[in-house]
Parts: C-alpha cells; structure tokens; sequence
C-alpha cells in the first residue's frame, strides 16, 4: 500500500503511474502542497464548464482511474 512521504516529493520532479504511458509522458514539478485538501475536497472545475464531471478528487481518482484512496485524511 502506497504511503504519502511528504519528504520525498518537496522540489520533486514526478510522472503519474496511472496515465497511459504509450503517450509522450507528462512530467509535474511539485513546488508545493496544499495539506488543507482532502480526497473529499472539491473537484476543481475545468475551464471550459461551470462545473465539474467529479464532485471530489476521491470520485475522480475511482471513475477515471479506478483508483481507490485509502489515506482519507
């Protein structure tokens, strides 16, 4: 089970496990994190909707990545 190590990631270049690999991979630069978010924090809506597809990041994470989080804090 994967556990969240806060050391590891500061000024951390990262690619996401869960996205298609047989695409250019995509690469994040982590400058920060946002520790008042949880997986039942709002999902952010995209800029071309009002609202989003996924309540949470808990929903999104499980319908579009079949991704169950298990750390809810």
């Amino acid at each position: 089970m994967f556990v969240f190590d806060k050391e590891k990631y500061k000024n951390a270049v990262v690619i996401p496990y869960y996205r298609n690999f047989d695409m250019q991979p995509q690469f994040y630069s982590v400058h920060s994190i946002d520790y008042t978010q949880t997986p039942f924090s709002s999902f952010p809506a995209s800029s071309s909707k009002n609202a989003s597809v996924y309540e949470t990041f808990y929903q999104y994470f499980a319908l579009k990545y079949n991704i169950l989080i298990t750390d809810l804090n």
